[in-house]
């Protein structure tokens, strides 16, 4: 147990729980209060940096040279990691709008057709004809370009993180700074071309964060004194506090690019563990806060549109506890399902495995 403690980073999850709170935030903003968070949308790139740093770690720890059969195990154990928190959420959400929105029986039928687009997902590919839960587009986006990038990652070596990741990042992020101004964008068709924008801020910010992998080995070796980690604290403090500061005070514009520096400064930062505070940071639960923000995450916008649908005449204090109640509610009841139906499946797999597969197949 105490390894565990020791080589998993709390400072990380912690980070991915704010970024969640924010997003929570931006979309209850959106409905109730706009000047709350606007630019909470820039936290995704951050989620995306994260995937990266996790992706090219990954590559660097796989001693599998069969590149096709490594992304895939790579892929699958990535689905598995949020597949059924995702199946129980877009169900409540499912649940959720019906009794919102009063669904025909057609539309009933039609809708619950539609949601293997949401669960497995597919919605970035253009198939996001019905997303209950409004925000698992970044799950897509984030496979989509693990799927894409991981193998050239496995093939390239070093090139990838030195070479290729630099284009990518420079030309995507540029493109979208020409065309939109700002990172606000999902489901826009890129120059006419059919591929949607959140594919593309995924692929940019998986690349960023296999340069913060990179660059967090290339100085693994070199130890901080004492005032090189307080410094170091200091502008992990700083870099927290301009983000927040900006995505809370700042408008949508050009600058939004150039905010991105900042989150890689601060995520090399927490990852390298080269400060007194991500250094120190470690705490037994800290597993569980990576788990919360993913519930969180998925489990919020729907409650979000059922309040401005039905609690038309309450005041605002009311919105924001019945918001944070139902969230509360629902992530307790997917996690419970989460590890029921692995409990279940971890009991019948032997049962299921001796019926049902050929012995003389092993």
């Amino acid at each position: 147990m105490q390894e565990n403690i020791k080589t998993r980073n709390s400072s990380i999850d912690l980070l991915k729980l704010y970024f969640s709170l924010v997003v929570v935030l931006l979309h209850i903003g959106q409905i109730q209060m706009p000047d709350l968070f606007p630019l909470g949308y820039l936290v995704v790139e951050g989620f995306f940096m994260i995937t990266g740093y996790f992706m090219m770690n990954a590559v660097s720890q796989s001693q599998n040279n069969d590149i096709g059969k490594d992304t895939l195990r790579f892929i699958k154990h990535k689905f598995s990691s949020f597949f059924l928190p995702l199946l129980f959420s877009a169900v409540i959400a499912f649940v959720t709008l019906i009794v919102t929105d009063k669904y025909s029986m057609q539309d009933l039928v039609f809708r619950s057709m539609y949601l293997f687009s949401e669960i497995i997902p597919l919605q970035i590919t253009g198939l996001m004809s019905f997303a209950p839960t409004g925000v698992a587009w970044y799950l897509s986006s984030m496979m989509i370009s693990l799927l894409i990038l991981y193998p050239i990652a496995k093939k390239s070596g070093s090139r990838f993180t030195r070479i290729i990741c630099p284009l990518l990042i420079m030309f995507i992020y540029g493109a979208l700074c020409m065309k939109y101004k700002h990172l606000d964008t999902i489901v826009d068709p890129f120059y006419g071309l059919p591929i949607y924008t959140g594919l593309l801020r995924g692929i940019a910010g998986i690349c960023t964060g296999c340069i913060i992998f990179e660059c967090v080995r290339a100085t693994e070796h070199h130890q901080a004194s004492l005032f090189g980690k307080i410094c170091f604290a200091g502008v992990e403090i700083i870099s927290f506090v301009i983000i927040t500061l900006y995505i809370c005070f700042f408008p949508k514009n050009e600058t939004n690019f150039f905010i991105l520096p900042v989150f890689f400064v601060l995520i090399y930062s927490l990852f390298g563990r080269k400060s007194l505070l991500s250094e120190n940071i470690s705490f037994r639960f800290s597993k569980h806060l990576g788990t919360a923000s993913l519930l969180i995450y998925l489990n919020h916008n729907y409650w979000n549109y059922f309040i401005g649908k039905v609690m038309t005449g309450q005041s605002l204090g009311v919105k924001f506890g019945a918001y944070f109640l139902m969230i509360a509610c629902s992530c307790m009841i997917v996690q419970a399902s989460t590890l029921l139906t692995r409990i279940v499946w971890r009991k019948t797999k032997p049962f299921l495995k001796k019926h049902f597969v050929n012995k003389s197949s092993d």
